[in-house]
């Protein structure tokens, strides 16, 4: 009985001795892991303290998603103002401190190089970007193409909304409105119209900023029979409004070629459209000085335009 008694004892405390040590590794991994610990756990129970720890994570990536927009917010004020290093040292920065930046920085990088018409540029930031292993989304596809119609570019357009489709992206408004704009700026009318068509049979929806793009191609040349035609077929044909950059490109293009007649009466037009001219359109009518205007023509305008 004793015997029994002495070995019943042994094998407890070997198994209480073998239970501690395995509390005891599993508490040094929990640690190990960023987990709370056993001995943190006190009076509030595990499930509380886990419970804790999950919503001090949440709030950690929080922290680092706010931060992360904020840092987009400043490198795209510094690429709306066309500010190229600025933003590439502040993105160098950024990895500097450790901070694995995210497909919206890059975008705002690419972004910067549109003013400056600098594809190369913008290339090699899409190059560094893949290198780290981010991966490009929408808007890193819409700055490549941004910087392509700035520099009229419309086959590097073309181009980057073909590769975005590949990599699952369906072309929106935005990416046509940056491949019209890139055919305007190289002077394409024949595949301006072409691509038109491709995104009605698409089921993109189209805006006044993307039909702009081609009337102002038209306008651009002169060919105010066509610029009209897309007046036209803006209104009548797809239910949009000409707005004040409409108007402002066909009255351009009519003072710009001495139809005066033609502009005054666009012009009169858009302000029974409720359209505030802007002073551009006031100084198109008045002249510089060098154009065929009378001495009454000058006069009205500027009395119109200081009224």
């Amino acid at each position: 009985m004793v015997s029994t008694f002495l070995i019943a004892l042994i094998a407890v405390e070997l198994l209480a001795c073998l239970l501690a040590w395995l509390l005891g590794w599993i508490d040094g991994w929990l640690v190990y892991l960023g987990r709370p610990g056993f001995a943190s756990w006190g009076a509030c129970g595990p499930k509380r303290q886990l419970a804790r720890h999950a919503v001090a994570d949440v709030e950690t990536h929080q922290e680092v998603d706010q931060a992360a927009d904020a840092q987009v917010s400043v490198l795209r004020s510094l690429a709306a103002e066309g500010r190229a290093d600025d933003a590439e040292d502040a993105l160098y920065e950024i990895i500097d401190a450790g901070i694995k930046p995210r497909a919206a920085h890059f975008a705002a990088i690419i972004s910067s190089c549109a003013p400056s018409k600098d594809t190369e540029r913008a290339e090699r930031w899409l190059f560094r970007m893949r290198a780290l292993e981010v991966g490009a989304d929408p808007s890193v596809y819409h700055a490549l193409m941004r910087v392509a119609a700035e520099a009229g570019n419309s086959a590097a357009a073309e181009q980057w909304m073909n590769e975005a489709w590949e990599e699952g992206f369906q072309p929106d408004r935005q990416s046509f409105e940056h491949l019209l704009r890139s055919l305007r700026t190289a002077g394409d009318t024949v595949n301006v119209e072409m691509w038109f068509e491709r995104l009605m049979e698409m089921q993109v929806p189209p805006d006044m900023a993307m039909v702009n793009e081609v009337i102002g191609i038209f306008a651009d040349q002169d060919r105010m029979d066509k610029a009209a035609e897309w007046m036209e077929i803006a209104q009548n044909g797809l239910g949009l409004a000409p707005d004040a950059e409409t108007y402002k490109l066909v009255i351009t293009a009519h003072a710009r070629s001495g139809h005066l007649e033609e502009a005054e009466m666009l012009f009169e037009q858009m302000l029974s459209q409720g359209i505030r001219p802007p002073a551009s359109v006031y100084a198109l009518l008045t002249g510089d000085g060098r154009s065929r205007r009378s001495k009454h023509t000058v006069q009205k305008w500027c009395s119109r335009f200081q009224l």
